[in-house]
């Protein structure tokens, strides 16, 4: 379980950057619908794969002796990611609309 813990970690810190990639691309004012369907795309695939990574910790958790209070604290947490993957999916929606609309 703690090796996909630590990839479950990676895999956080990837999304994060991915974010922040996101955020740097709507500042910017000039990225392209190409450009924003590219994010998508990326930003889609690592959320699917930390989904896919926070699922084997969470059947790992659900076997242990204390896993109620365990299986909380990682279940909040990653509903903070599922939270972040809505915000900023409808985000990246609107960006590649808008800037369909304008080319």
């Amino acid at each position: 379980m703690e090796s996909e813990k630590a990839k479950r970690t990676a895999l956080r810190k990837s999304f994060t950057v991915c974010i922040n990639n996101i955020e740097k691309a709507i500042d910017g004012g000039k990225s392209s619908t190409d450009d924003f369907i590219e994010l998508q795309k990326s930003f889609q695939n690592k959320f699917r794969r930390l989904s896919e990574s926070q699922e084997i910790v969470s059947v790992a958790i659900l076997s242990k002796e204390d896993f109620a209070t365990t299986f909380e604290k990682y279940f909040q947490e990653a509903e903070a990611y599922r939270d972040r993957y809505c915000k900023y999916s409808c985000i990246l929606e609107k960006m590649i609309q808008a800037s369909a609309s304008s080319e």
